[in-house]
């Protein structure tokens, strides 16, 4: 990554701790005319932590899922991918969750922050929403399918 893009995108977001910060990033990336590439160095490694807590890991993940589409959702796809973002956590907490009350907590959490005013909205354009899902969707995709796409470096507004 580079520092300059990093900082001029205003970097991670605060109120994102703990999980999803990477996927808002991209996403405001994307906005702004980059791109997130594949690398070609070797591998890096990431080892759980033996003091990781699966308990807040189950409450921010839920939570910043539904304040990255507060955040980033333009209309008239939010209330859609809201209701679909807190069914799906749901579903998962139901199913697969170590703590699933942590999971409902974080989604309940989430759109209380959202409704609530606590979180400024500032949604991608229509056409780079689009383009997230199905990069999201597809997986890698070859730089030419995507770049006639993207908006012009030269036009972002700083």
């Amino acid at each position: 990554m580079r520092r300059n893009i990093f900082l001029q995108l205003g970097g991670y977001r605060e109120h994102l701790l703990h999980q999803g910060e990477e996927g808002d990033f991209c996403l405001r990336m994307l906005a702004a005319g980059y791109i997130t590439r594949l690398g070609r160095s070797d591998p890096i490694h990431h080892y759980v932590s033996e003091h990781r807590s699966s308990e807040r890991m189950d409450f921010y993940g839920r939570r910043n899922d539904i304040l990255f589409a507060c955040q980033n959702v333009p209309m008239p796809y939010l209330p859609f991918h809201l209701v679909a973002t807190a069914v799906k956590g749901s579903i998962y907490a139901i199913r697969y969750a170590q703590h699933p009350t942590k999971m409902f907590s974080g989604i309940f959490s989430g759109l209380a922050e959202c409704f609530g005013g606590d979180i400024e909205r500032k949604p991608v354009d229509r056409r780079i929403y689009r383009l997230s899902r199905e990069l999201n969707k597809r997986g890698p995709v070859p730089l030419e399918s995507v770049i006639n796409r993207l908006p012009s470096l030269s036009t972002i507004s700083q």
